[in-house]
């Protein structure tokens, strides 16, 4: 029931507030902190549900781990630019918290530690601080309210987006990802529903991984095309971005060797015109329910592709290929399941060393009769 809610409850002689200080003091309402404080504790005032404070002294270096964690009252509009350092979970869960000002967070700042400020549901950020090298694990998770449309809202230092970085900051608006960034981890952007990536060099040229889940279910991304240096797409990249287009002529980055599970499935408005010259196997629903997929490119499959994995194609129902490429060795199961505007006029003779599981063709219906689907049938008796 602690309440200290006059102007100079605590003394203004304190620099320090030490770990766990006020630790659910869920009663507390102090107006103001000491104008000499410089570090305020682990979990030194975690879970002070009550506690407001519009400022913080401009004295102030340090927040330790989770300091202001679950202070859901706290209405802050800036942090002071004397600060170095956020620790972990620093204001995780604060769901009041805005800081709109435009130099909300310290100019000197570089690094924004894990969770910090994850589930900080108000935060209305203009831009991070120009130096910043680091955005690490879950830093603004469900942020929901997170915007960072300017020219500039991730500065041009940045280095590393950590895993689930932003995952669920649904009004996430960035026009274009810092140029030295190398990696797009984990869900570092998953379920982003409104990043639109549109700018002609949304995703930086020195971008050579995009990993697993990275924009998972953004469903207003449309990039133009991925960077020429990319050279691994991970699992369930972009699956569910229904807005995703890639139409340019290498919307695909040339040197691409593989295409992971899922990494495509369910962009329903994709149309890639054909699959890089180097392209070996296709994974596990690569490209299931893309529904605007024609393929229909003299060599839409390169002649370097030697497997199409289960799922591959299924529900690819304006897919168009003219041919298989000659060293295909495998197609998997239900692989072009549901194809129904699948022709493959030229790819009489089959691939010599090709082998076919079941149900690979299911509801090709138009194919079935025709000399491929007869060659197929022969292969593999339950094609279809």
């Amino acid at each position: 029931s602690l309440v200290l809610d006059s102007t100079e409850a605590l003394p203004p002689t304190l620099t320090r507030i030490d770990d766990f200080a006020f630790l659910y003091c869920t009663a507390l309402k102090l107006q103001a902190l000491p104008p000499k404080l410089t570090s305020i504790g682990v979990y030194a005032f975690g879970g002070c549900t009550s506690l407001v404070l519009e400022a913080l002294p401009p004295t102030l270096t340090e927040i330790k781990q989770s300091a202001f964690e679950g202070c859901t009252a706290l209405k802050l509009q800036a942090l002071p630019p004397t600060l170095t350092s956020i620790g972990i979970y620093a204001f995780a869960r604060c769901t009041s918290l805005v800081l709109d000002s435009s130099e909300a967070l310290p100019p000197t700042l570089t690094e924004i530690q894990s969770s910090a400020f994850e589930g900080c549901t108000a935060l209305k950020l203009q831009a991070l601080p120009p130096f910043l090298t680091s955005i690490d694990f879950k830093a603004f998770g469900g942020c929901t309210s997170l915007v960072l449309d300017s020219t500039e809202a991730l500065p041009p230092t940045l280095t590393a987006i950590n895993p689930h970085a932003f995952e669920g900051c649904t009004t996430l608006k960035l026009r274009a990802l810092p140029p030295t960034l190398t990696s797009i981890e984990p869900k570092a952007f998953a379920w982003c529903t409104s990043l639109v990536l549109d700018s002609t060099e949304a995703l930086p040229p020195s971008l050579t991984a995009i990993k697993s889940n990275a924009f998972e279910g953004c469903m207003a991304l449309k990039l133009q095309a991925l960077p020429p240096t990319l050279t691994s797409i991970g699992t369930q990249a972009f699956e569910g971005c229904t807005a995703l287009v890639l139409d340019s002529t290498e919307a695909l980055p040339p040197t691409l060797t593989e295409i992971n599970s899922s990494a495509f499935e369910g962009c329903m408005a994709l149309k890639l015109k054909a699959l890089p010259p180097t392209l070996t196997s296709i994974g596990k629903g690569a490209f299931k329910e893309c529904t605007s997929l024609m393929l229909d490119s003299t060599e839409a499959l390169p002649p370097s592709l030697t497997s199409i994995d289960d799922y591959a194609f299924l529900g690819c129902t304006a897919l168009k290929l003219q041919a298989l490429p000659p060293n295909l060795t495998s197609i998997g199961y239900y692989a072009f399941k549901g194809c129904q505007s699948l022709a493959l006029s030229n790819a009489v003779p089959l691939p010599p060393k090709l082998s076919v599981e079941s149900f690979a063709f299911r509801g090709c219906d138009y194919l079935r009769k025709t000399p491929f689907g007869l060659a197929i049938r022969e292969l593999q008796p339950s094609a279809f």
